[in-house]
């Protein structure tokens, strides 16, 4: 069973800002992750639990890693997830979402049913 599931749009290459928010509000010291004195990383507070991550973007996914190194991704798993103990089980980015071609949604939902678990 996994704890956390987040589901959200890409946009302008980041997470809209309410969801940064959300993790900047959350996602506290003494909650997510506690400082120790002599140690130059904090705790991680939110160890032992997952995560599932799956992003819907306009962009075409291979061009997002491709030519963006799907930059968010690559910082929301490193500085955000993994810097509270929160351990990625799955990552996935699905698009085109405009403009895709008919059936493509039975893909996306089947990795959203992924996501649940």
């Amino acid at each position: 069973m996994h704890d956390a599931g987040l589901v959200h749009p890409l946009w302008w290459g980041g997470p809209p800002a309410k969801l940064k928010g959300l993790f900047d509000r959350a996602l506290l010291p003494g909650f997510a992750f506690a400082y120790v004195e002599g140690k130059p990383l904090p705790d991680k507070l939110l160890a032992g639990r997952t995560a599932r991550v799956l992003v819907t973007t306009d962009t075409p996914v291979w061009f997002l890693w491709l030519v963006y190194r799907n930059a968010w991704l690559g910082a929301l798993r490193p500085q955000i997830l993994d810097f509270t103990g929160l351990k990625v089980t799955m990552i996935k980015a699905v698009g085109p979402i405009r403009g895709a071609r008919p059936g493509a949604d039975k893909g996306w939902f089947a990795a959203a049913r992924r996501l649940a678990g």
